[in-house]
């Protein structure tokens, strides 16, 4: 499969995007596409590292020679409930032995000619399949994607996003200094659970176009309006840097209340970084030994639909713990691993909560009363185990 010529990244994306579209389509409410990119390594592949060489990287005292790797741009989709949807668009690319001379001329070469043209790549490919949607599309994405062109492609498009800034614009630093305080957001650190209070300005701003010599402007920049929020931690902890966020975004922003609006959908960008722990660590890419590089790409692909699978599933119990688990597996699936942990098949279909139990236990969950909930890696040994379950159930029963 992985060195057919027949079969290519895209054709492998494509049926799942498909389903992804018709997913957002069922929503009627806001969605939200994240995009984002990860680093994965093969130096580990020893033949796979030879033809890709190493990513190069020069600062002002030296240049040094980095790891081996590849990178996955994902543009995933997310329900405003919390529901992943789906990828929408996703570019499998390598840059290795090409950075220094590629840093060298970055001020000459056009958008198209450089890697960050991956992010306006993305916010068309978003327009193109989901802009016919009755429901909100809105693209989140973090300071990588403050580009110029990225902000105007976006304008033109009239596609909203909301992206995290670089505040190295002049513009940009003496609108925050000259903004008010509007009120305050407080938030719950999910990570370290605990509560922080963050002083709310925003206002708009036109920004203006950067001078680009000739031959690296495409076509012509123009001013563009966008509105500014900056988040600061009030009194942080001792010791601890103080939370700030600066956000640009063409929604409207006419009250606090939208400012916090604003603070609420960006912070559903954890879930693509989630996503990509799930990618990474549950299915290991890093061990891969295919020996090209278009193999490992249809193998990334293929991997990442199943990890939205996965995440899906892990998600969806979670939020909807008591619901039958149906939702997120076939009934045979589940009888098959009430069969194999030898327990007696219930009248009623079980809930989510204990079909993702019962996983994890199958990847080496103990369920005692003082353990914590299965984490992705249990679920995920899980649930491979369950495909193999599955498959025999499936030839020994039947689909039932």
């Amino acid at each position: 499969m992985f060195s057919n010529p027949k079969i290519t990244q895209e054709a492998t994306l494509k049926a799942h995007r498909e389903q992804t579209v018709s997913r957002c389509k069922a929503h009627q409410s806001t969605i939200y596409v994240i995009q984002d990119t990860t680093d994965i390594s093969v130096n580990n592949n020893r033949r796979l590292s030879e033809d890709l060489g190493h990513n190069v990287r020069r600062s002002k005292e030296n240049m040094q020679v980095g790891n081996s790797s590849y990178h996955v741009h994902t543009s995933f989709c997310v329900a405003d409930t919390g529901i992943p949807l789906g990828i929408i668009e996703q570019e499998i690319y390598t840059h290795a032995n090409q950075g220094v001379s590629l840093k060298q001329t970055r001020k000459q070469r056009p958008i198209e000619e450089k890697e960050s043209y991956r992010w306006i790549k993305s916010l068309r490919a978003c327009k193109q399949y989901l802009g016919e949607m009755t429901a909100r599309v809105v693209m989140l994405s973090d300071r990588e994607s403050d580009i110029y062109e990225y902000l105007q492609e976006a304008t033109e498009l009239s596609q909203e996003v909301i992206l995290r800034a670089r505040p190295h614009r002049n513009a940009l630093a003496q609108a925050i200094e000259s903004m008010d305080c509007k009120g305050f957001y407080d938030f719950l650190h999910k990570e370290h659970k605990t509560w922080h209070r963050l002083s709310v300005a925003y206002d708009r701003l036109t920004l203006t176009a950067p001078k680009r010599q000739k031959s690296a402007t495409s076509k012509a920049l123009k001013p563009v309006d966008y509105y500014v929020i900056h988040a600061k931690e009030e009194n942080p902890e001792a010791g601890s840097e103080a939370i700030e966020w600066i956000l640009l975004t063409n929604i409207p922003v006419k009250n606090l209340e939208d400012a916090r609006n604003m603070i609420i959908a960006y912070g559903q960008r954890w879930h693509i970084e989630n996503f990509h722990k799930v990618l990474k660590t549950s299915f290991k890419l890093e061990e891969a030994r295919l020996e090209t590089f278009d193999g490992l790409k249809i193998l990334a692909t293929t991997m990442s639909i199943l990890a939205y699978r996965l995440y899906y599933m892990i998600h969806f119990s979670r939020m909807n713990p008591d619901l039958p688990c149906t939702h997120i597996v076939e009934t045979s699936e589940w009888k098959a691993t009430w069969i194999y942990l030898k327990k007696k098949i219930p009248k009623e279909t079980p809930s989510c909560h204990e079909m993702i139990t019962n996983i994890a236990i199958l990847g080496g969950y103990m369920n005692r009363k003082s353990d914590k909930k299965p984490g992705i890696l249990l679920i995920t040994r899980g649930w491979l185990i369950l495909k193999d379950i599955h498959s025999l159930y499936l030839k020994l029963v039947g689909n039932r």
